[in-house]
């Protein structure tokens, strides 16, 4: 009897770590539904016959054997639990790269219909500027003819002129985080040269480049203004992304026992996902990450394979 009633909670328990493994996996691996049942099929039968097996065998091996299911379900419940944590934060970095991508557009789709009215705007005074330059011409007033296209020139050379490549998940990041560098005062230099079309998750975009360039201001911004600056380049070679973020920093690196860069930031857990979850979403892009530092200077170097 209690041979039985021992067994039977060997089933509860072994149920009861199933349904936890079956509510992780089942929604993530809807192709490999019959390869779990079947696994877990066996594995039920295997548990019970064992155990049968070795319950009409002496006391000592009984003994044993139920400490050691006992000890292999316990095992299994301690590796659900660290495996639901994993998931639970991929799934709360996959909801932030989501606000985050949101907040680029958003800023994107703001910046263009401001340019939009300010070309509107530009449109209108063009007709004047055209009706001023004529009676200027009609009077033979040629140097305030030049005068007055110069400050024609002035006014079209907008500082808040959009980036464009043509790809929107680029140009949402790098228009919202330029919004910041303007904000900061911190000298910009670009070199974008890439394709409007990358088989590139927009996810691993936002986070890569959205976190890199998050991580270049927050250094810059700890400088005197005359020693801010960042240069952000882009570029497409054999069907592969190079990008390099380089910012000046004030030569202070704080890292941690295992030597990973640290956010410098009192409450650094909530700030961003920082360097290490780019080289997680490099890894399933299977792309690298390389980084680099050297008078004062901050050098991100990433390659993403097969955009093309």
């Amino acid at each position: 009897m209690a041979d039985k009633l021992l067994l039977i909670l060997l089933n509860i328990f072994y149920l009861y770590i199933s349904f936890g493994y079956y509510q992780l996996f089942w929604n993530r691996n809807k192709e490999r539904r019959f390869f779990m049942v079947v696994g877990w099929l066996i594995l039920f039968i295997f548990i019970n016959v064992a155990y049968r097996f070795v319950s009409d065998q002496n006391d000592f091996l009984e003994f044993t054997s139920t400490l050691s299911i006992i000890l292999i379900l316990v095992a299994g419940m301690i590796i659900q639990n660290w495996i639901r944590y994993v998931f639970d934060r991929a799934d709360a970095i996959q909801e932030a790269l989501d606000r985050q991508r949101a907040g680029y557009y958003e800023k994107q789709y703001q910046e263009i219909e401001r340019n939009q009215k300010e070309t509107k705007r530009q449109r209108h005074e063009l007709k004047n500027s055209y009706i001023t330059i004529e009676t200027m011409a009609k009077q033979g007033d040629t140097a305030g003819i030049i005068s007055f296209v110069h400050s024609c020139f002035r006014e079209l050379d907008n500082p808040y002129e959009l980036v464009h490549t043509g790809n929107m998940a680029v140009d949402s990041i790098l228009n919202y985080k330029l919004a910041a560098t303007r904000e900061w005062e911190i000298r910009t230099e670009q070199h974008l040269n890439i394709p409007e079309e990358m088989n590139l998750s927009p996810y691993v975009i936002c986070g890569v480049l959205g976190n890199g360039l998050d991580n270049a201001v927050e250094a810059c911004k700890m400088l005197p203004k005359e020693k801010r600056w960042l240069s952000i380049s882009m570029s497409v070679e054999k069907r592969n992304l190079f990008i390099e973020l380089v910012n000046t920093f004030d030569g202070k690196i704080r890292s941690d026992q295992r030597g990973i860069i640290q956010s410098r930031k009192e409450d650094g857990t909530n700030h961003g996902f920082g360097l290490e979850t780019m080289r997680r979403l490099l890894e399933d892009q299977k792309g690298t990450m390389m980084i680099r530092w050297e008078n004062n200077r901050f050098h991100l170097q990433v390659v993403i394979y097969h955009v093309l």
